[in-house]
């Protein structure tokens, strides 16, 4: 059998959103015989329990359920307390600082494609990509954060430096490939998958709890 296709996976944070869910649906039926994948976050969390951990809708216990132990670049998260001129030196010496641990981690786990999501993280994964020499696809669901004044310039240059965006629509990546122009990379829809849940309970006991004739041209979705 072939080596595993090492994929790291790289956000800025891993609590319950859309990115988030997304990545904890496919590291659950992502086919582990031909894939390595491994979950990095930019900003690490305060030491918490398991149950605290849930409690405030972190998903690490959730990956750690399916053998996936996420490792963080140890940026502590910004608490707002700085402005101007200190707010942009600390954050350009803290996206510094994540470059090089996401060089050394790729470098030291021979990561073959990184996965970016989430805006800072998809900046250090560009700039260590460029590092590495390694491919790089951003997952991208909406551009809202790039039309900020000042990000125009900077988000065309991570989203454009990308070897490819995965997207989950069409419109979206229309939305991509126009907004980005000439220097747009390839672009791949890939719909959100579910995991549809296997029922517990046959159709008679639903029917009998909600009031319904027992009727089975009755069909209970």
């Amino acid at each position: 059998m072939s080596e595993r296709i090492r994929v790291l996976s790289v956000l800025n944070k891993l609590y319950r959103g859309g990115h988030d869910n997304r990545l904890l649906t496919l590291a659950r039926l992502i086919d582990k015989s031909n894939f390595d994948h491994r979950i990095v976050t930019v900003t690490s969390e305060p030491v918490r329990t398991e149950d605290e951990q849930r409690a405030v809708g972190s998903l690490r216990p959730e990956f750690a359920d399916h053998g996936m132990l996420v490792h963080d670049l140890g940026i502590a998260e910004s608490n707002g307390e700085s402005a101007g001129v200190n707010r942009t030196w600390k954050a350009a010496n803290e996206l510094r600082r994540a470059v090089r641990q996401l060089v050394k981690y790729i470098r030291e786990h021979q990561i073959d494609v990184v996965d970016a999501h989430h805006t800072i993280a998809m900046i250090a994964a560009r700039m260590a990509s460029a590092i590495t020499g390694g491919p790089l696809f951003h997952s991208s669901y909406h551009i809202a954060p790039w039309k900020r004044r000042f990000m125009t310039l900077l988000g065309k240059m991570t989203l454009g430096g990308a070897d490819a965006i995965v997207t989950d629509s069409r419109f979206r990546g229309q939305e991509i490939s126009q907004w980005l122009g000439a220097k747009a990379p390839p672009i791949h829809v890939i719909p959100t998958g579910l995991d549809i849940p296997i029922p517990t309970r046959s159709a008679d006991e639903v029917r009998n709890e909600l009031g319904l004739p027992n009727d089975p041209n009755l069909k209970i979705v």
